[in-house]
């Protein structure tokens, strides 16, 4: 019993130096890891965010609307089976919130800065 004991801890421990040598050698390898400033980081973390954002809006709403959707079919269902529609307005409701809101609150964000919600959001983050 105390020779599968040791042969984990060795696992552990082994493990443990494979993960030091990793960073340590990530960390000497790459050199811009080595002299990154935070501000660098920021700054394409911005520009990432602000490449993302249409494509995170479009995730968004697709979702909204398979949600939706999905809802409407289990209303339907439910209807027909003489079944009381339980949790399906909430999904109608999140996948109507999902559809609409988040491009809503972006065209919102455009006409009060005056310039598009991408140049916004470059602006803000970096």
């Amino acid at each position: 019993m105390s020779v599968k004991r040791n042969h984990g801890l060795k696992e552990r421990i082994s493990m443990r130096c494979l993960q030091l040598y990793a960073a340590v050698m990530c960390t000497l390898v790459v050199p811009a890891t080595a002299h990154a400033k935070l501000s660098d980081w920021v700054k394409s973390v911005g520009e990432e965010i602000a490449t993302s954002a249409p494509i995170l809006v479009l995730i968004l709403s697709t979702a909204g609307v398979l949600i939706g959707g999905g809802s409407w079919l289990s209303i339907i269902l439910a209807k027909k089976n003489n079944r009381p529609v339980e949790w399906q307005w909430w999904g109608v409701g999140g996948g109507a919130v999902l559809l609409i809101f988040v491009p809503f609150v972006i065209a919102i964000a455009e006409s009060f800065s005056g310039q598009s919600a991408e140049a916004a959001m470059k602006s803000v983050l970096g």
